[in-house]
């Protein structure tokens, strides 16, 4: 019977699982009965954001039972058929793996949809081919679209994979269905037994910083031991690895194009720095959909000389 893991992300980046089913097919109104009972067991909370694969009966519940979620399908999947479907341009068209990278990573909608016009026109592509149906569904995937949404820093299904294997020291396929339930509960218990561990280790233990700068103290002492190093990547990278140009500026608002020297300047990034509130924004989006400050940012920060992080760029722990 196929299993249908409800997978997530906690405070240390860890994979948890919200729930599961034993499903008797895969058909809509499965998937439809599924969610619907998963919602009863939220006690009717909505997710905020669901990545699932391009199949369609699980997009269809989606869209019936979860109407307000942001849904988007799983990168690697996309990666996958893309490698696939569009090998024979590739091969026919030097060009159009430069374009069609510029294409898929546009900042923004209208960029996206410029960048598109120019790929039809170039390159003539039928109606109903692979590419053009993903366009049809860029709000599914497209960054442009989903930069605003929230999604602990996911990209793909492969926690949900990774859970299965996870699965693998508790059931095999000869677990009949009654030691089945027994194992799934030890294989939770586990799983929490390791974020009870990380919560321990970030409580009793302290970060090594990289320097006395008053914006690394701060987030050292406000994120978990997993989520600082990831903080940390982003603040060595703005220390060492970028530069800037200034695009605008005005007495409120100054706008950066923040990237590697080595890296094509098609591919920088725009920051917008608020002088009156401290208030920054940049086209990677990382905060919106990671909850953690991209090194562009932090470059930024640095250079106007802020002297610690202000409070809401550190997202609290959400509770259920």
């Amino acid at each position: 019977m196929p299993f249908a893991p409800y997978v997530g992300v906690n405070h240390h980046g860890q994979s948890i699982l919200f729930g599961g089913a034993l499903l008797e097919n895969e058909k809509q109104d499965t998937f439809e009965w599924l969610f619907k009972n998963f919602l009863k067991c939220m006690f009717n909370k909505y997710p905020s954001a669901m990545i699932t694969d391009q199949y369609k009966a699980i997009c269809n519940a989606i869209q019936s039972v979860f109407p307000n979620t942001q849904h988007r399908y799983c990168s690697w999947h996309i990666k996958k058929h893309e490698i696939e479907h569009l090998r024979p341009l590739k091969v026919q068209y030097s060009d159009f793996e430069e374009l069609h990278k510029q294409w898929v990573k546009s900042n923004t909608i209208d960029e996206f949809e410029t960048r598109w016009e120019v790929l039809c026109a170039k390159y003539n592509f039928q109606s109903g081919s692979w590419i053009t149906e993903m366009y049809n569904q860029r709000k599914y995937w497209a960054k442009a679209y989903l930069k605003d949404c929230f999604f602990a820093g996911m990209t793909s299904s492969g926690r949900s994979e990774s859970i299965h294997s996870f699965f693998d020291g508790f059931v095999n396929s000869k677990t009949m269905l009654n030691e089945f339930v027994i194992q799934y509960d030890k294989a939770v218990e586990a799983r929490r037994t390791a974020e009870e561990d990380e919560d321990f280790k970030t409580m009793n233990s302290k970060p090594v910083l990289s320097s006395v700068n008053l914006i690394e103290v701060k987030a050292s002492s406000r994120y978990t031991r997993k989520l600082f190093d990831a903080f940390k990547k982003e603040w060595t990278e703005a220390t060492f690895n970028l530069t800037h140009e200034t695009i605008s500026k005005t007495s409120k608002e100054i706008v950066y194009k923040v990237g590697q020297l080595d890296i094509d300047k098609n591919y920088w990034r725009n920051v917008n720095f608020h002088v009156s509130e401290i208030d920054v924004t940049c086209s990677c989006a990382k905060f919106e959909t990671y909850g953690i400050l991209c090194k562009h940012i932090l470059y930024v920060l640095k250079k106007r000389h802020v002297e610690t992080l202000p409070d809401h760029y550190i997202l609290p722990k959400v509770k259920i």
